[in-house]
C-alpha cells in the first residue's frame, strides 16, 4: 500500500482544526507587533541622541554627496556605543521573547495535532506538555540564527579578501555565495531537526537529546517526503 500523501494529510488536519491554523498565524504576528514596537523605540531613542546644529542642517541641503559624509560621520561620531546599547537590548530582548513565545505556542498547537493524529489511528495517547524541552529547542534554533548572522558577516570578510579595493565585484561573489550557501545548508539542516524534536518531546516525553535523536531517525526515514514538503 503506498504512503498516503503529507500534502493531502496535512490539509485534512488544517479542515479538522482551523484553530492551529490561526494560533500559528497569532502568535507569529504577536511576537512581529512586539518586535516593531521595540524597533521603533530604539530607533526613536537613537534619532533623539542626534543633535543637528544649524550649520550641519545648512550643510546637509547642499546635497552634495561628500559633505553629506562628512556631515554624518561628524553626526554619529559619538554615538557608535548608543547604537551597540541599543541593539544588544533590542537583541536580547526579541531573542527571549521569541523563545517565551514559541515555546508556548508550539506546546499548544503541536499537542492538538498529536491528539488529532492519534484520534484518526484509533490510538490512546496522553502528550506530555514538557515546556523545559520545547524552550531548550527554541533556545538553540535562536543560537543558529546568530550563528548564521556571524557565517554571514565572516564569509563577506574571507570574500573581501580577495578583492580588497572592490574592483572585481565578481570574485567578490563567486567566495562569498559558495561559502555562505555551505553554512545557511548546514545550519538548515540543524534547524530542521529542532523543528521537529518538539513533536516527540511532546508525544513521547522525550528530553532535549533523545528528541533531537528521534527527528533524525524520522528525517532518515521519510526524507523523500519531508524534502517535498520544504520544497514546496
Amino acid at each position: 500500500m503506498p504512503r498516503p500523501s503529507p500534502f493531502a494529510r496535512g490539509f485534512r488536519s488544517l479542515r479538522r482544526e482551523p484553530s492551529v491554523l490561526l494560533a500559528e498565524i497569532a502568535w507569529r504576528w504577536l511576537f512581529g507587533g512586539i518586535a516593531t514596537v521595540l524597533l521603533i523605540w530604539a530607533t526613536l531613542v537613537f534619532l533623539r541622541a542626534i543633535e543637528v546644529s544649524k550649520a550641519n542642517q545648512f550643510l546637509l541641503r547642499t546635497f552634495n554627496p561628500e559633505i553629506i559624509r562628512y556631515v554624518m560621520r561628524d553626526l554619529l561620531q559619538h554615538k557608535w556605543e548608543l547604537l551597540a546599547r541599543l541593539g544588544l537590548i533590542v537583541s536580547v530582548s526579541l531573542s527571549f521573547l521569541w523563545i517565551l513565545t514559541a515555546a508556548i505556542a508550539r506546546t499548544a498547537t503541536t499537542r492538538v495535532l498529536l491528539d488529532q493524529s492519534a484520534d484518526s489511528y484509533g490510538q490512546e495517547r496522553d502528550t506530555h506538555v514538557n515546556l523545559r524541552t520545547v524552550g531548550a529547542l527554541q533556545l538553540i534554533r535562536v543560537a543558529l540564527l546568530w550563528i548564521g548572522l556571524a557565517a554571514y558577516v565572516l564569509s563577506a570578510l574571507i570574500a573581501s579578501r580577495v578583492n580588497p579595493n572592490g574592483d572585481h565585484i565578481g570574485a567578490f561573489l563567486l567566495v562569498f555565495f559558495p561559502l555562505f550557501l555551505i553554512a545557511a545548508m548546514v545550519l538548515s539542516f540543524f534547524n530542521w531537526l529542532l523543528l521537529l524534536a518538539p513533536i516527540f518531546a511532546l508525544r513521547d516525553g522525550e528530553r532535549f537529546s533523545n528528541a533531537i535523536l528521534a527527528a533524525w531517525q524520522l528525517t532518515r526515514d521519510r526524507a523523500g517526503s519531508l524534502v517535498a514538503l520544504n520544497l514546496a
